[in-house]
């Protein structure tokens, strides 16, 4: 009867273990929602994080950049090679671009990295409709 319960005990555990972490992947793929003040507070990252890399207008013309090969992206025109939607976005800065310079920051907290996704993706935006 105890070894039943003991193994009943790891299957609930097991259970709430898989329902934490799937839930923290289901954040990452739907991501919380953009709003004005997650955009600006990803703007505050991108100047500290990003535009030494991609430069000051997210050009890929930073200072750094420079010597990199291949060039940081272009942030505004560029292809994204892992696709511009935010899930894409917030996968490339978590975990980086193998075979480039452009470096993973795991370091960062989730709404962190989101914030910073929404700020990428409103710079595409933003040039999308100055084209219209």
């Amino acid at each position: 009867m105890l070894g039943h319960q003991s193994h009943i005990r790891k299957i609930l555990f097991t259970g709430a273990f898989l329902g934490f972490w799937t839930a923290g992947s289901a954040f990452a793929d739907a991501g919380p929602g953009t709003t004005p003040e997650r955009v600006a507070q990803g703007q505050a990252l991108y100047q500290a994080k990003c535009a030494f890399c991609h430069g000051d207008k997210a050009d890929g013309k930073g200072p750094a950049g420079k010597a990199m090969k291949p060039a940081p992206r272009n942030l505004l025109t560029g292809k994204f090679e892992k696709g511009d939607q935010p899930q894409n976005i917030f996968q490339t800065i978590t975990k980086g671009l193998p075979k480039t310079s452009m470096p993973g920051y795991p370091n960062l907290s989730p709404d962190e990295s989101w914030n910073l996704t929404y700020y990428v993706s409103s710079l595409r935006s933003k040039k999308a409709k100055n084209k219209k």
